[in-house]
Parts: structure tokens; sequence; C-alpha cells
């Protein structure tokens, strides 16, 4: 089986069990990045081993735990063997973080007696194997429990990566220090309203700071002549202020091209004749602040709309949520943008 992302999985075991560890390892590096307790990453000098476990926890897929018969351990007065309390304790962490379902028990069938196992987790679907008795080898006694365990790899995969958008009320600073990490060779992408705000931001912050070089700005916004806009036009979406400010850009645009062009500002803006229903940036294709515009008595509103804080995939391949509403938006720009009637640059000179 191949995947495209990798399912990254952590082995626990006590140290008498690293035989089986490394036998699993081994039989699993090809559909998965398995990484065993023993691995260098839980060896941050100063740290104890759970402080680095519980850093990286939330990036392992599935978790597999070997428990032995390295302990003993007295019950309503029988004794039997058990694992060590700390495998235990790391497969409570794992099954909390990722659920039972991925949360995977590798355990000996013993001859006179079985492991105990705490009665909390007697509802685990185990992984069991027969130890090798005289010439047998370990490899093969696990065959079974590797089969068992390439399938639970196969159902599951990776773990999706799932967060609420946080919610920011003055994108504009946001921008600001996002543009202030990185001058120049930016790419925004702006679906706006009326621009009442957006016009003002990015003629100050990007479009005369001498500092701010090579950067790619695509600006749409309501088109004050669509009837559709007109007639759900407010105080806060207003197809009067829409118009005043392509004024503003198209007289500013003449003026300043040459200046734009020497620091390699690359800026166009559409008018676009939808009624709007979301709106934002798109900073560089994966720094996304958006918010929905709502509707009151039949008129659109505008502000005070809160925003996405920056919804950037913290984990690119798995992040679902950033993704997906980076590709809505994605989407509805390129949609916007190619039936919208061109402001600037002007019909005649492309754009």
């Amino acid at each position: 089986m191949t995947y495209s992302v990798r399912p990254r999985i952590f082995i626990g075991s006590a140290s008498e069990d690293l035989d089986v560890v490394e036998v699993l390892v081994r039989r699993l590096s090809d559909i998965a990045d398995v990484v065993p307790w023993t691995a260098d990453e839980f060896k941050k000098p100063g740290d104890y081993f759970l402080d680095s476990l519980q850093s990286i926890a939330s990036t392992f897929d599935l978790a597999i735990m070997v428990f032995g018969a390295s302990d003993v351990t007295t019950s309503r007065g029988k004794t039997a063997p058990a694992p060590r309390d700390n495998v235990v304790f790391e497969l409570g962490l794992f099954i909390a973080l990722l659920g039972r379902p991925r949360s995977l028990v590798v355990v000996p069938r013993l001859e006179k007696e079985k492991i105990k196992i705490l009665s909390d987790l007697e509802g685990l679907n185990l992984a069991p194997y027969d130890p090798p008795r005289g010439q047998a080898r370990l490899e093969d006694s696990l065959e079974g429990v590797v089969r068992q365990l390439r399938a639970a790899i196969d159902e599951h995969r990776i773990r999706a990566y799932l967060r609420g958008p946080a919610g920011v009320a003055f994108v504009w600073t946001e921008l600001e220090k996002l543009l202030a990490e990185r001058a120049r060779g930016r790419r925004l992408q702006n679906i706006a309203l009326d621009l009442e705000q957006t016009w003002r931001f990015l003629h100050d912050s990007i479009l005369v700071r001498k500092d701010r070089r090579g950067v790619r700005c695509r600006l749409l916004f309501i088109d004050h002549r669509s009837r559709a806009i007109r007639r759900v036009s407010s105080e806060s979406v207003s197809v009067a202020t829409a118009r005043q400010q392509e004024r503003k850009i198209v007289e500013f645009c003449e003026a300043e091209k040459q200046h734009l062009s020497e620091r390699g500002i690359d800026f166009a803006c559409r008018a676009y004749r939808e009624v709007p229903v979301l709106h934002g940036f798109l900073v560089d294709g994966k720094h996304l602040y958006m918010s929905l515009t709502s509707v009151e008595d039949g008129r659109l509103v505008g502000a005070p709309n809160p925003y996405t804080a920056e919804l950037k995939p913290k984990q690119p391949e798995r992040d679902v949520v950033a993704n997906h509403l980076i590709s809505v938006f994605e989407g509805w720009f390129e949609h916007l943008w190619t039936t919208s009637r061109r402001v600037w640059p002007p019909e005649a000179a492309g754009a």
C-alpha cells in the first residue's frame, strides 16, 4: 500500500520487549513513519521522556503499545504477570488523544496464565502472539500481529488535524504583521466589499510603501453597476462607496503606474456583479483571513464582521479545515475574477 501522506506511528514498550519493537519497526516502516520510544527525538537534553512524548504526541496517527510480562501484580489474592505501569500509562495518554481504535496493544499469550490487564482496558482489541520456543524466530511468531497491525494502519491512515477558526476583529493589524515579516515577493488575493477601508489599507501598506517590492496584488470588489447588488445595497455595503473608491483607484494607478512598475508592484482589480457571500484576504496561497456577509431585512451587512485569524495549515497535509476553507476561497476568487469587469489595468491594456 502506498500513501501520499504516510501515517506516523509511535511504538512504546518496556526495555525487556525491545526485540518485539525492533521487529515491528522493520515490518511496518514500508507503509508508515514508525517512531519507537527509543528514537533520538525523545532524548532531548534536560527533558524527561514523558515531557518529550507529551510535546509531540499529537503528531502521531496511531500508537502501538507492546505489553510484556515485565512486572507482577496481585489482585483479589491472585498474582499474575503484568505490563509495566509506564507502558499502561502511555497507552492511556494515546487513548485520550487518538481514541481507542487508533491505540493498539500487542500482547504475548503465556502458557499458564494471562497477562493481567486493567479492567478498564479489557474492551481493547488486542493483537496477541505466541512467544517463540526453542529455535523458532520471533519474527515468525509476530507474523499474525504484523498482518493485524498493517490492516489497522490501512483502515485508519492519517488522522485529520481539525481545528475551528479563531476570530480577529481588526484584520488590518494582522495583515500588517504578516507583511512586515517579509516586505518583498508577497502574493495577495482580496475579495472585498465596497472598499471603504480596504483601499486605504492597500494604498498605505503596499502601494505607496517604498520598502514593499515585488508584490502581486489581485483585488475584487462589488460592481456599483450590478442590479443584483444595488437591490441589497446598504450603509455597510454601499454601491455609492464602491463607485467613489473605483474612481480613486483608477486615478491613483494612472498617476503612479511607473513608480509601481519600478518597484515590481503588480496590481490589478476587477468589480464583481454577484451578491457577496464571503470576503477576505489570502496571502501567498496559505495565510487566510476570511469572513462572511450576512443579510438583515433584505440588506447586506458587511460590518462589523470578524475574520478568521491567519487560518494557515499547521500540518499542511492533514489540516482539513484550513485546507478546505483556503480551497473554497481560491475557488470563489477564480470564479469572480474570470467573470468580473476590469477596472485596472483598463480593458485595452489587458490584466
